[in-house]
């Protein structure tokens, strides 16, 4: 038997300035949020480098600019140094 567990998808708000993006994470871990423009390529860009947690809920801010298009968010665990 194959038990599966999935993580709750990142909370996003969008401001008529900036985008939050929110995540649950874990104290003393890492993080990286990565965006894309386009859902039919599969590559990712680094918003930011790194993010270390310190509690369990973990956020960053995005600015809009205006005439930039549209983007996807994700967050990955790494074990990158920030």
């Amino acid at each position: 038997m194959t038990q599966f567990t999935f993580e709750t998808p990142p909370l996003i708000t969008i401001r008529s300035s900036q985008v939050e993006v929110c995540w649950n994470s874990q104290s003393n871990l890492t993080y990286q949020v990565q965006y894309r423009s386009d859902l039919t390529t599969n590559l990712w860009t680094s918003l930011v480098d790194c993010v270390r947690s310190t509690n369990s809920t973990s956020c960053i801010y995005d600015p809009v600019v205006v005439g930039q298009p549209q983007k996807f968010y994700r967050v990955v665990l790494t074990n990158c140094v920030p």
